[in-house]
């Protein structure tokens, strides 16, 4: 038996896509190919629940279900253009199974859903309306008028114990000082002391060089005994600078931010045949390490769905004792808490034993490495460079290195696996800010890719959450898509939204289930 919808080891290469007036750019146009409907930063900046569900109801083992979604304003009015975003699944409790289904926004208020027939019994389809349109277009321009809503304060300390907090932000937006005066807050007499301060006068820190190239600015300290080299610590700040919402925009946000919507679609699904009497689909026997790397970046197919509270990827078969994958191998995982999660998880699942500094809290920044002498590799965790959501008076220096600085650092001959991912960290502020940071990225891949013939370099995507976490990671694959476009054949694409949509973790660190999905899925494309 054959899994229908499962992609072959054929050579796929991006196909040629007309240019929809939305972007000139060929990663662009591939992404909106991909996902029409979900706005790009141009649309957003010019754009001046209920449902009906039709399909039928009993399906066969490996059918493909289809229903349609018709979506009405908060008037009760029918819609007749696209732009908002739904997620779907396919869930059955008493197997601990759930899959995640394809949404098509068909751009005149409807939109198609098809997932497949997975496994036999009767489950149930949901849906979710994670945002309206003008959910998405509040959202993502207050991000492009570079309205923070999150800031870092420098510590700057000297040899005589002489401090002073100090207000920072990446890419100049700093000149949004003063909605920082207008709050109680640790840096108002920092940020507030000069009116008309802007980032081009005297008065503030250029740290962008000891950001490995990312922008980053701080005011100076007042304190004459105080100077920029001074800087030792960072902590978080957090406030609000929105702007102001319609009532129109209101009655939509509160109405449509990641709504359950109320019908439920029960369907009863049957073996294939009498002859075979499956209770799931056929796997696929492609090893994932084999699988076209540029077919993950332009599937839009499931990965895979969880079944026995498993997660089973649908296009390539993972090696059954993946700690095999990993022999004589050095990995790095950069990134962010979440990817903090994988290394905690291999420390445990792998006999991994720390050789760095033992961990004193669960929420470690610092860089770690594990070693497993029997099958002789290493995994290395390490936090991206600034911006960054940290604990109160982190160590500046813990983020000096960005993610290409990792990269520049193996050597030529080097046996290495690289994780990279950034997300959260960056989710508050303009979308230019994520957009440098895959820039410098890609050119320390380029570089590496031509030392190093062995390396394997993975693109962490974003996950999948309810605040925020399904529209900024959208868009922020939008932007990796225009950035990567042309290497898609030499970046492994992880993508890690499906097995968060099936579970719809509330919180930025996903459940454990997902963790080991995701990580096991990394470690299937690390073999040989």
């Amino acid at each position: 038996m054959t899994t229908k919808g499962v992609q072959t080891n054929s050579q796929v290469r991006p196909k040629k896509i007309q240019n929809n007036g939305k972007t000139s750019s060929p990663g662009a146009r591939i992404w909106n190919k991909l996902h029409p409907g979900l706005m790009t930063e141009e649309e957003v900046m010019t754009e001046k629940p209920c449902v009906d569900f039709r399909g039928k109801r009993s399906y066969k083992l490996n059918d493909k279900i289809q229903l349609t979604i018709v979506a009405y304003d908060h008037y009760g009015n029918p819609k007749t253009e696209g732009g908002d975003l739904f997620l779907a699944t396919i869930e059955t409790e008493s197997k601990n199974a759930s899959a995640p289904g394809v949404v098509t926004d068909l751009l005149d208020g409807k939109y198609r859903v098809e997932m497949d027939a997975l496994w036999t019994g009767k489950a149930v389809i949901r849906v979710t309306m994670a945002y309206t349109k003008q959910n998405i277009v509040f959202y993502l321009r207050s991000l492009i008028q570079h309205l923070p809503w999150e800031y870092t304060v420098a510590t700057y300390v000297n040899k005589h114990n002489v401090t002073e907090n100090s207000f920072c932000h990446p890419n100049h937006s700093m000149l949004y000082y003063d909605d920082i005066c207008r709050k109680e807050n640790d840096v108002r007499s920092s940020v507030c002391n000069d009116e008309g301060l802007t980032p081009e006068r005297r008065q503030i820190c250029n740290f962008t060089l000891d950001n490995s190239g990312s922008p980053f600015y701080c005011l100076t300290p007042l304190k004459a005994e105080l100077g920029c080299k001074d800087w030792r610590l960072i902590s978080r700040g957090n406030h609000s600078v929105v702007s102001k919402r319609t009532k129109c925009q209101l009655m939509s946000i509160n109405r449509g931010l990641n709504q359950a919507i109320g019908t439920k679609i029960e369907v009863d699904i049957s073996p294939e045949s009498d002859r075979y009497n499956s209770s799931m689909v056929e796997l696929p026997s492609i090893p994932c390490s084999k699988y076209n790397r540029t077919a993950l970046w332009l599937r839009r197919e499931p990965t895979g769905f969880f079944y026995n509270a498993s997660w089973h990827l649908r296009h390539c078969k993972a090696q059954r004792d993946l700690i095999n994958c990993m022999r004589n191998k050095n990995f790095y995982l950069i990134g962010d808490s979440t990817t903090r999660q994988w290394y905690a998880s291999i420390l445990q699942r792998y006999q991994c034993v720390q050789i760095t500094e033992k961990w004193t809290n669960e929420k470690w920044y610092n860089r770690s490495t594990c070693l497993n002498k029997k099958y002789n590799f290493t995994v290395t965790f390490g936090i991206h460079n600034l911006p960054a959501s940290v604990p109160p008076l982190a160590e500046k220096e813990v983020f000096l290195n960005s993610i290409g600085g990792y990269m520049d650092d193996v050597t030529d001959d080097e046996n290495a696996v690289i994780v990279f991912h950034m997300f959260a960290h960056l989710n508050v502020y303009n979308p230019d800010v994520f957009r440098h940071q895959m820039k410098l990225i890609r050119t320390s891949v380029e570089k590496l890719l031509k030392r190093n013939k062995k390396v394997k370099i993975m693109f962490k995507a974003p996950h999948v959450y309810a605040k925020q976490g399904a529209l900024i990671g959208y868009h922020f694959e939008r932007i990796a898509y225009d950035i990567f476009y042309d290497l898609f054949d030499k970046i492994i694409y992880l993508n890690n939204r499906d097995s968060s949509i099936v579970t719809k973790p509330d919180n930025v660190h996903p459940d454990k289930n997902i963790v080991f999905a995701m990580r096991d899925q990394a470690l299937a494309y690390a073999c040989d």
